[in-house]
């Protein structure tokens, strides 16, 4: 057997190296595993940007959410103290005119639903407790145009801090409901976060600069959280509070105004009475609004007793 016919037969048998076509085949195949592989790096590379984006990105409020005027047709407060915040002379517009916020959805401004008033002091440890335990499903129902949310925030801890924490605390909500009403309540439950509500004791200032910050987290803008830090309405804040603590209508069982105070359609919701956790203080709630908890943020779905009925016992 000579050269020739030994070199045939290796290449007949597949011995003899890749040919020029096969090296074509190979060289492509090579290349589209290249392009794979590339375009997988690519895929986990936006993967990675996504999640990232997820886990730093606020939740987004209710952007349908306004601010409306509630009716002021009864003072029972001190009536020398009511002239004096009708006087003040910086008053949020969005204010009624004894010094509580009304957040409501749009598509629910005529609907019959309940307005649950809410008496607070962001110093104020059991108002955190209570925040922190009812009022992401507060906001769900108020996004969902389930309720009405009206805020009447006091500052009478203002003692118990070294800067006026409370009422410029205040003066931040009051700036966004006038600026930004979706971001209300994402910022209470924010200033009411375990991480950053101000202890009565052995109290910290929080500059300008901190309180800002904390409205940027919960989705305000830059801008804006710096004007509201301000506190342009500290003046009105405090002449609320010396107002409102004097009011008849909403004092407790006790004969006082104390915080945090609920009312649900203008009627006392005590709050004491509730036996339990953060979950029994919600179901509680849910209970007396006539809402079935599995329909908490289904707008089809309205609470029972409507926007002048009676809360439904505590039990």
């Amino acid at each position: 057997m000579d050269r020739q016919e030994a070199v045939d037969r290796r290449t007949q048998a597949g011995q003899g190296g890749p040919q020029p076509e096969d090296g074509k085949k190979i060289g492509g195949a090579r290349r589209r595993q290249a392009l794979i592989g590339v375009l997988a790096l690519l895929v986990a590379v936006a993967l990675v940007c996504l999640a990232a984006f997820l886990v730093k990105k606020p939740q987004e409020p209710g952007a349908d959410v306004q601010t409306v005027k509630a009716d002021v047709s009864r003072v029972t407060g001190d009536q020398e103290k009511y002239r004096k915040l009708k006087s003040v002379g910086r008053q949020p517009p969005s204010a009624d005119g004894q010094g509580g916020i009304t957040l409501v959805s749009k598509k629910a401004v005529d609907a019959d639903i309940p307005t649950v008033d809410v008496y607070l002091d962001f110093m104020c440890p059991f108002c955190g407790e209570v925040s922190r335990a009812v009022d992401p499903t507060l906001t769900r129902m108020l996004n969902a145009g389930q309720i009405r949310v009206s805020l009447h925030i006091l500052d009478f801890l203002d003692r118990l801090s070294t800067d006026e924490y409370s009422s410029r605390a205040a003066s931040a909500v009051a700036t966004l409901a006038d600026k930004d009403p979706s971001h209300v309540m994402p910022v209470v439950e924010s200033f009411f976060g375990r991480d950053f509500q101000p202890p009565e004791e052995h109290y910290t200032p929080v500059p300008a600069k901190m309180l800002a910050d904390r409205m940027v987290k919960a989705g305000v803008d830059e801008t804006l959280a710096a004007q509201a830090a301000r506190g342009e309405y500290v003046e009105w804040a405090k002449a609320v509070n010396d107002y409102t603590i004097t009011r008849k209508d909403i004092e407790d069982t006790k004969g006082e105004v104390s915080t945090p105070t609920f009312l649900v359609n203008g009627r006392f919701w005590d709050l004491s009475a509730v036996k339990g956790g953060d979950g029994a203080v919600t179901d509680s709630l849910l209970r007396s609004l006539g809402m079935a908890k599995d329909k908490v943020g289904d707008p089809s779905v309205l609470p029972s007793i409507g926007s002048k009925g009676k809360a439904l016992p505590i039990s």
